[in-house]
């Protein structure tokens, strides 16, 4: 009953100040509502394990190389080895993306595949919806002639036939079985979106198929196991690989990571960086609102003074004061949890594609217990300094009178505010330097005109597939094809390029003296006589390649403005003879470099090699056209037309892929501008309320003063001072805490150092602008105050 009524009370007291009421659950709901919007997308993407059994236990398994240091790659050989011998691994297998044909309804249609070893579905504990998984038979040259199929192949493709398994489908002219169909709510983060699973192809015991690491691997830890204990016995079977397989083996090392922060890459500290912007926000809510209550409270302290007198104890008033602020504590938090599940939906929408795990993201009981609980330690704050301050104010109230200056009060509120702006600072400063390393992201040129470039992939049709040269011939007819429609200035092939395509890379062996060689890694592309003039990159020095650049003939490779100077620095690099893994060739050119899309990022080596000495079943085709608008269906027609059954995937052009590399900066300028935005506001509003309140508790003494000769614009003067002086303190605890932040989002910053003195000083500026606008409204009341009436207050 005790509590009823305390509550009872607190509201009736609520309702009687609806100003401060409304005020305090807004400010509480917003900070909760930002907060818990940005822990609901950290707890999915970082927090919460992976939706199968035993995750926990699932490791990453990347064999480390200075040539792949970008990437996390194994070989199946050795990833078999590594099962076979390490006690401490359940199981472990490999798999990776692969691009099928299948004939259906008379017409070939892509899919999306991927190969697997056995152990890679035994890892991922999956088990089928019916028929079964892949066995080690399967591997087995001519019994490899099985598939396993998605749920959604099965619904879209196979009608959804429950005695699909054993059914026969064709891919790549070849026909195969289906024996198993993988449940819907089946987990397999990469690859990703795969349809069509077929068995390892290639002999995990045939020795030659060591050096090919184009695997993701992933390894199961026996229960009990550490982390430590997995990698530390693998680092051993790694060194007995090693001396098996020198040639293979011997300059590569191992890691192993979690497969929870292994999908969280590095979207993981970014998101956490977010959480702690919008923590930020919520302490400077809560600085907010506990200005709020203490200044209620000292405004209350007559009413606590006389109910001391009449016989409430000090329990009595805590009780009060407590239930008052959980009260508002929990209807704001109510409210930000409101707000949190709308905020949340529009951050998914602006989410970058790149943030793994978003269709898992949901306001759940865990979500809901982060609000509640954030309300509930807003409340015991807010309550604890409230209580504080009423039983120091109450025992003087009624003896000490009025009082002619605001003191201890006042200095408690200015901690308030000092800190409030304080952490403003941190968030302003952030958001600047977002958007200083926005602006020169957006500006990048990369050393040749963009306008006009679009970009498809292409794959050979399988029936052009069973040589290298017909394969190639296939895709320079499509590209004839595409030189011939109207509009199209220029079109050529190319493994990769500029913000499409995929990148190689090996070691670079230089024969000869002379060269400096300042790295041992480089790019490599294989493209056709065409590729450079279509991207628009200028041959430097040399020739380019030519039709007569076949395999027969001496092999010969371009290469770029950046590898020449650091390999060869005033040396003349024509002529020169260079391996890239093994792969031979005499340099006959060099072209001119791309600059990278990141302004921060160096310039990489590359080497390029002619599509006809160094085939592949795909290519890109780059094509310079007067106006990408509709382009795309004209390509695709005539392509078809030329080379029927040939894949093509979507048409983009250079621009559009640019602004793709601009949503996750765009993203995370979007959120931290608006925690500053929100920081900013509420800080100032935190300056408003304490030099109106200082005004209107100073009342008589700032009567005397002016009656004893004080002008009221020196006083006006003198409290935009003070708020100058609070604004400045909180900007120089500020500015050491930005400092020790910036080390926190130096990545995302392009470029821009962390401790940018042009974004500070900007930063500065607009805070002492913000706390003049704060100030000055409540300070001209001085310039209002009658002596006569100001003597007479209370």
């Amino acid at each position: 009953m005790g509590v009823l009524r305390n509550l009872h009370f607190a509201l009736r007291s609520l309702l009687r100040t609806p100003g401060y009421a409304l005020a305090a659950t807004l400010t509480i709901a917003l900070g909760i509502g930002a907060t818990t919007a940005m822990f609901t997308v950290v707890n999915a993407v970082v927090l919460r394990p992976l939706p199968f059994p035993g995750s926990e236990r699932v490791l990453r398994l990347c064999e480390t190389n200075p040539a792949v240091d970008r990437f996390c790659v194994a070989s199946a050989p050795n990833v078999a080895d590594w099962a076979r011998q390490a006690r401490t691994l359940e199981a472990a297998g490999v798999a990776r993306n692969e691009m099928f044909v299948m004939r259906h309804d008379g017409r070939s249609v892509s899919v999306r595949g991927a190969i697997a070893s056995p152990g890679f579905f035994a890892t991922l504990g999956l088990t089928p919806a019916s028929g079964r998984l892949f066995v080690e038979d399967d591997l087995d040259a001519g019994r490899n002639q099985v598939v396993i199929v998605s749920h959604a192949f099965w619904l879209q493709r196979l009608g959804a036939d429950r005695n699909a398994v054993g059914e026969i489908i064709v891919l790549d002219d070849r026909q195969v079985r289906v024996v198993g169909v993988l449940p819907a709510e089946a987990f397999i983060p990469e690859p990703a979106s795969v349809d069509v699973w077929k068995p390892l192809t290639a002999s995990i015991d045939d020795t030659s198929n060591r050096s090919w690491r184009g695997f993701v691997a992933l390894g199961r830890a026996v229960p009990g196991e550490s982390r430590s204990a997995v990698l530390a016995e693998l680092d051993t079977v790694r060194a007995r690989l090693a001396d098996a397989y020198p040639a293979s083996n011997r300059d590569w090392g191992l890691r192993a990571m979690p497969l929870r922060d292994a999908i969280a890459g590095p979207v993981g500290p970014t998101l956490w960086a977010f959480l702690g912007a919008a923590i930020l926000l919520w302490l400077i809510a809560c600085a907010n609102v506990g200005s709020l209550l203490m200044m209620r409270t000292t405004g209350r302290s007559r009413e606590f003074a006389v109910r001391r007198a009449l016989g409430a104890g000090r329990r009595r008033l805590a009780s009060q004061l407590f239930a008052e602020s959980f009260i508002v504590a929990l209807i704001g938090g109510a409210a930000g949890l409101a707000a949190a599940a709308v905020a949340t939906r529009a951050l998914l929408r602006q989410a970058p594609p790149n943030v793994p795990r978003l269709d898992e993201v949901s306001v759940d009981l865990t979500v809901a217990g982060f609000a509640l609980g954030a309300a509930m330690i807003a409340a015991a704050v807010f309550a604890a300094a409230a209580v504080r301050r009423a039983m120091r104010d109450s025992g003087t109230e009624l003896a000490g009178g009025a009082r002619l200056t605001a003191g201890p009060p006042a200095r408690s509120r200015q901690t308030i505010v000092v800190l409030q702006t304080a952490m403003a600072f941190v968030l302003v400063v952030g958001a600047g330097l977002l958007t200083r390393g926005f602006v020169r992201l957006i500006a990048w040129e990369p050393g040749f005109d963009r306008t006009g470039v679009v970009v498809s992939w292409l794959v050979a049709p399988t029936g052009s597939q069973q040589t290298a040269a017909a394969a190639v011939g296939a895709l320079e007819r499509a590209r004839e094809a595409v030189a011939a429609v109207p509009g199209v200035v220029r079109v050529g092939l190319g493994s990769a390029g500029p913000l499409f395509g995929g990148v190689e890379t090996g070691k670079l062996v230089v024969e000869g003296a002379g060269a400096t060689t300042s790295e041992a890694v480089v790019n490599w592309h294989d493209v056709d006589r065409h590729y450079f003039s279509a991207l628009g990159r200028r041959l430097v020095r040399g020739r380019d390649f030519a039709d007569s650049d076949v395999r027969e003939s001496v092999s010969v490779a371009v290469v770029n403005q950046t590898l020449a100077r650091r390999v060869f620095g005033g040396l003349d690099p024509l002529g020169r003879r260079i391996s890239v893994d093994g792969h031979a060739s005499q340099i006959v050119g060099v072209v001119s470099d791309v600059r990278p899309s990141r302004p921060d990022a160096d310039v990489d080596s590359e080497v390029f090699w002619p599509i006809r000495q160094y085939p592949r079943l795909g290519a890109y085709i780059v094509a310079r056209v007067e106006t990408d608008n509709a382009v795309e269906p004209v390509m695709r027609a005539a392509i078809q037309r030329a080379v029927p059954d040939i894949q093509m995937g979507a048409v983009r052009s250079l621009d559009a892929l640019f602004d793709r590399t601009l949503v996750t900066p765009r993203f995370s300028l979007l959120l931290i501008g608006t925690f500053a935005v929100c920081a900013v506001v509420l800080a100032g509003v935190g300056l408003y309320g304490v030099v109106a309140y200082g005004v209107s508790s100073r009342t008589r003494e700032l009567g005397v003063r002016i009656a004893l000769g004080a002008t009221p614009s020196a006083l006006m003067a003198s409290l935009l001072w003070q708020s100058v002086g609070l604004a400045g303190r909180g900007i120089a605890l500020g500015l050491v805490a930005a400092l020790v932040a910036g080390r926190f989002v130096a990545g995302m910053l392009y470029g821009v150092p962390a401790h940018d003195g042009l974004t500070i000083a900007a930063a500065v500026v607009g805070f002492a602008l913000v706390t003049l606008a704060a100030a000055v409204q409540p300070a001209r009341r001085v310039t209002r105050l009658d002596p006569i009436t100001a003597l007479r207050a209370d």
